[in-house]
């Protein structure tokens, strides 16, 4: 029996939405790659490529091959111990110029808010992505944390709604801003960002040398046109710039001990670019990375 028009239509859109899948997930991050200042570029789409940064205490870290990512786990307990060694250290080694990154992001179902403003698997907030001076570091000097806050948003302070993941925003160790010896939220967060779970987000941040640094960090995801500053050059130490670039870390832990179901969150395709030279070609940058998405998402295997 011959096909219809209409089956015939429908058919030709579903080899086309085939066809068009691999290219979307692979295409900004392939064009960041091939750039002359790309510094650092990690697609964590295999098995050789996470354990080349995953380390002996990071037995929670592995590879998903359903998803085609890294991946973090908590397994589910009872109010055990926090899994503080889900860390992978990536050391681009930049020690002046503008620094862009960006990177990929998806949080498992079990990271959704039950809706009542309470805490999420008894998590407040939760580290998601973090810069230091290594050697600030090893001496307790942290720079930034992009976080996601699980009860309530940093700029309305409203609550998470039911089904939702979590807001972002950032949270730094800067002489101005917290530390040291201490830490608080990056001044002059400008919008909320509600973080969707099974779904891809991508993560922007630029950060500007001279005087006392500037911080900007975007978010899209891949059901939504377009991406939302969560800061746009907001300032950060009053003490000078913000330090060499030495260490980023995937580091999702808490202060808090997680007790909830086995969870997971992914990442993958990780950039580092140290020419981008003002904020309006970072803009440029994040634009071209948050056009429409048409791919659809994978299962996720619990």
């Amino acid at each position: 029996m011959s096909k219809s028009r209409y089956e015939r239509v429908a058919l030709a859109a579903i080899l086309a939405l085939a066809v068009s899948e691999p290219t979307f997930a692979q295409s900004y991050f392939e064009d960041l790659s091939r750039r002359s200042d790309v510094v650092v570029a990690i697609p964590f789409d295999s098995a050789a490529e996470v354990g080349r940064y995953v380390s002996g205490r990071n037995q929670d870290v592995d590879f998903d091959p359903a998803i085609g990512a890294m991946r973090f786990s908590w397994p589910s307990n009872d109010g055990g111990p926090n899994v503080d060694q889900a860390q992978v250290d990536i050391q681009p080694a930049i020690s002046s110029g503008n620094v862009f990154v960006t990177w990929e992001e998806r949080w498992g179902p079990n990271w959704a808010s039950s809706g009542n403003g309470g805490s999420i698997n008894n998590i407040n907030t939760f580290k998601n992505m973090q810069y230091s001076d290594q050697e600030a570091f090893e001496s307790g000097g942290l720079q930034l944390e992009v976080r996601k806050l699980n009860r309530k948003s940093g700029f309305r302070e409203v609550p998470v709604p039911r089904g939702k993941a979590g807001y972002v925003d950032i949270r730094t160790y800067f002489g101005g801003g917290g530390g040291p010896g201490g830490s608080s939220q990056l001044n002059s967060i400008r919008a909320d960002y509600l973080l969707d779970v099974e779904v891809w987000a991508r993560y922007y941040l630029f950060i500007e040398y001279g005087g006392r640094g500037k911080i900007s960090l975007w978010v899209s995801q891949e059901n939504a046109e377009g991406a939302t500053a969560v800061y746009r050059q907001s300032e950060g130490d009053s003490s000078g710039d913000p330090g060499e670039f030495r260490s980023f870390w995937f580091e999702h832990n808490s202060s808090q001990d997680y007790s909830g179901p086995t969870s997971h969150v992914w990442n993958r395709n990780f950039v580092v670019l140290d020419g981008v030279q003002n904020y309006s070609e970072a803009e440029a940058l994040v634009e071209l990375g948050s056009g429409p998405v048409v791919r659809p998402n994978p299962p996720v295997i619990q």
